[in-house]
């Protein structure tokens, strides 16, 4: 067995395995409390015999055997030290007393109904918003024994997301096709009040079909079926924060109407003691998965994105999420729970 000792608070730690406590008191483990009990303990206001030194003490305990045996043979000890120890004797015992470990108490539980076995993570996001335990919160989370679970990832990875290619007639057809379907639509740009840009925007919907589009590449045809769209009231759309998507898209000349929900303000109505909403967060948070690049050999997560990692897909899985996210605060707006959806 190996003790991880504080020498200095917790940023340098000793090892301290049966052989370093030998060498370190001159006692073997399990004889040490013996050794405190004699010596004393100024953290537990527990008093030794006065003169007496690890030293001492570590030599009385090899030549008795144990503690025990000193105090009975306590009269056999000569000199001032043996003095105090007789004098302190009672004072020894109840050190050793309170220093020992219980082993007879009955406990509800065992070590094997102690195993992580996941946890409820929509508790644990609500705890730790609550108590501003964000770094805790990701340690917590990287020890999730369902990261490992095939089943679990499985089920996460059961939402697909394809984008995909429009040619030269732009979006036109893809969004007739889904005239009058809620879609979720992701800006990427520079979201400024003043100042503000847009360079490319992906829309998805809740089949996990999406495109993407470069503003700066677009054709006639889809410069004019895309700024249709956007400006159409009766074409619903979802975004992650329509404010910064509207100064974005104005800065190029873009009208953006027919916004049906911003799961950004959903979810500050759902959690308003959340200190932050990235859709990042609220993605783990409640669709149980991750907004990350795929890399290869990718440990502990769940990618969302294509294969390429380009851009283009990047936006579209997140338009994607947008739209399955909305459809998961709905749901919780509709419970009627207070102050929380």
């Amino acid at each position: 067995m190996t003790v991880l000792y504080p020498v200095r608070g917790v940023s340098e730690l000793a090892r301290m395995t049966p052989e370093a406590v030998l060498d370190k008191y001159g006692v073997p483990p399990e004889r040490y409390p013996d050794l405190a009990a004699l010596v004393g303990e100024t953290s537990d206001n527990l008093p030794g015999v006065p003169g007496v030194g690890p030293g001492v003490a570590a030599k009385w305990i090899g030549q008795y055997g144990d503690l025990d045996a000193l105090l009975d043979q306590q009269d056999s000890v000569t000199g001032k030290r043996g003095e105090a120890l007789r004098e302190h004797a009672a004072q020894v015992r109840l050190n050793r007393e309170l220093n020992a470990l219980l082993r007879d108490v009955e406990l509800p539980y065992r070590p094997d109904d102690l195993a992580l076995r996941g946890f409820d993570r929509d508790a644990l996001f609500r705890v730790a918003d609550a108590l501003q335990f964000g770094p805790l919160r990701e340690r917590v989370l990287a020890v999730d024994p369902a990261a490992d679970d095939a089943e679990v990832v499985a089920a996460q990875a059961a939402v697909a997301v394809t984008v995909d290619e429009l040619g030269e007639n732009g979006p036109g057809a893809w969004l007739a096709d889904r005239a009058g379907q809620r879609l979720g639509l992701v800006v990427d740009g520079k979201p400024s009040p003043s100042g503000a840009d847009a360079w490319a925007v992906a829309v998805a919907d809740d089949a996990g079909a999406a495109f993407a589009l470069d503003l700066a590449d677009l054709g006639p045809r889809a410069e004019e079926a895309l700024t249709a769209w956007l400006a159409d009231p009766e074409a619903p759309k979802v975004l992650h924060g329509a404010k910064e998507a509207w100064h974005e898209l104005a800065s190029r000349g873009y009208e953006l109407r027919g916004v049906v929900l911003d799961t950004e303000l959903a979810a500050y109505l759902c959690y308003p003691d959340q200190r932050g909403y990235d859709l990042g967060e609220l993605v783990e948070r409640l669709l149980h998965r991750t907004l990350v690049a795929a890399e290869p050999d990718a440990q502990g997560t769940l990618d969302l994105a294509l294969d390429d990692a380009s851009e283009g897909s990047r936006s579209a899985t997140r338009a994607a999420a947008v739209v399955e996210l909305a459809q998961v605060l709905e749901g919780r707006s509709r419970t009627g729970a207070p102050r929380r959806c």
